[in-house]
C-alpha cells in the first residue's frame, strides 16, 4: 500500500468500522483490517490521519466533535469499557451539565496510558444490566451514570440540581435512580440524593411553607409575616416569608427549587437580593434539598441571625 491510496475505499471493511465510530478506530482494528504499520505512518505523514495518543488513530483531520472525542476516550481506554458519570449522560442527551474531560470507566486492571482530556475510572464490577449502547457506544445507564456523577460533585447542591435535570429532561425516572441506590447504597451524597429523588418521583421542586415554618419556630424567630410586598425602583416585589429581626431590620426567607441552577433564574434572584436590601434586609437562600436532609443545618443558620441582629440592637431586645 503506499501513501496515495484512498484507504478508506480500499481496504475492505475499514470504511464500514470508520462510518460506525464517527471515523475513529483503535490501532488494532486497523491491524485486523490487514493495514500494517508502515501503511498507518504513511497516513499520518501525508496528513490524512491523525493519531490520538498511542492506541487511537482518527481516519480524517480537522478538529473532533465532541462524540468523537468520546470514541477516542473508549477505544483508548479499551472496547470493554464505558462512558461514565457526566459524560454517559452527555452522550445519552443531558443538557447544561456538559464536562471537558471524557470520563471512562473499566474494572479490568491492564494499564492504560495516560491521555490528555481522558478520565479513566476504575470500578471493581461491571454491571452490563446497567450498560447500554448509545450509538455505538457502551454507556452506563442515565440512572447509574447521574448516581456516579453525583457523587463526584463536592458541592451537595449540584449534586442535586443534576439528579433533579437528569429526571425533568427525562433520560431515565426517579424511581429508578433510588433502585439504582439501593444496589449502591455507599455512595456520596446518597441520603440527599435519595431526598432528591423522592421529590422529583412525588413531582415537587420545592418544599412546602410550613416546613420552612417549623424550621423558624426551632430557631426561635418570630411568626414571619406571609405573601409580603416591598416596592423597589424595578416594582413592587412578593415575598412569602419575611421575619422581622430585634435590630429593626428583616429577614426574606426564599427557599430554591432546582429551577434557581438556572443562570437566568439566578441573575432574577440577585435583583430580589437588592432590591430586599435596598429596604433594609437581608435574604436566606435555602436549597430545597436542605429543609429534608440536612434541617438542622438551616436552624444554626437562624439562630445565627438571629443572635446577630440581637447584638446590633444592643441587648434592647429582651428574649
Amino acid at each position: 500500500m503506499s501513501g496515495r491510496t484512498r484507504p478508506l475505499q480500499s481496504i475492505p471493511g475499514l470504511f464500514e468500522v470508520a462510518d460506525r465510530q464517527c471515523a475513529v478506530v483503535h490501532r488494532s482494528q486497523l491491524a485486523e483490517l490487514g493495514v500494517t504499520r508502515h501503511h498507518v505512518r504513511r497516513q499520518l505523514q501525508a496528513q490524512r490521519w491523525q493519531a490520538v495518543g498511542p492506541r487511537v488513530i482518527v481516519v480524517i483531520t480537522g478538529v473532533l466533535t465532541p462524540e468523537q472525542e468520546r470514541w477516542v476516550g473508549q477505544l483508548h481506554v479499551g472496547l470493554d469499557s464505558v462512558l461514565h458519570g457526566r459524560t454517559a449522560l452527555e452522550h445519552s442527551g443531558l443538557v447544561g451539565w456538559e464536562v471537558s474531560a471524557v470520563h471512562v470507566a473499566s474494572g479490568h486492571d491492564d494499564r492504560v496510558p495516560r491521555l490528555e482530556g481522558v478520565v479513566r475510572h476504575r470500578i471493581r464490577t461491571l454491571d452490563e444490566a446497567e450498560v447500554r449502547l448509545v450509538r455505538g457506544l457502551r454507556c452506563h445507564t442515565p440512572a447509574r451514570a447521574a448516581i456516579e456523577a453525583a457523587a463526584a460533585e463536592r458541592n451537595a447542591r449540584a449534586a442535586a440540581g443534576l439528579v433533579v435535570a437528569v429526571v425533568q429532561q427525562r433520560l431515565t425516572t426517579a424511581a429508578e435512580i433510588l433502585r439504582c441506590l439501593d444496589r449502591t447504597p455507599l455512595v456520596r451524597h446518597a441520603q440527599l440524593l435519595r431526598v432528591t429523588a423522592s421529590d422529583a418521583a412525588s413531582g415537587s421542586e420545592s418544599v412546602t411553607e410550613a416546613d420552612v415554618l417549623r424550621l423558624l419556630r426551632r430557631a426561635g424567630l418570630p411568626e414571619p409575616r406571609r405573601q409580603v410586598i416591598i416596592p423597589t425602583p424595578e416594582g413592587d416585589r412578593r415575598y412569602d416569608l419575611v421575619a422581622d429581626l430585634p435590630d429593626g431590620s428583616f429577614l426574606v426567607v426564599e427557599v430554591d427549587g432546582p429551577h434557581h441552577l438556572d443562570p437566568r433564574v439566578a441573575a432574577a434572584d440577585a435583583a430580589k437580593d437588592a432590591a430586599v436590601l435596598a429596604a433594609g434586609g437581608r435574604t436566606l437562600h435555602i436549597p430545597w434539598y436542605l429543609v429534608r436532609s440536612d434541617a438542622d443545618r438551616i436552624v444554626r443558620q437562624l439562630e445565627a441571625i438571629w443572635q446577630a441582629a440581637r447584638a446590633r440592637a444592643g441587648g434592647r431586645y429582651a428574649s
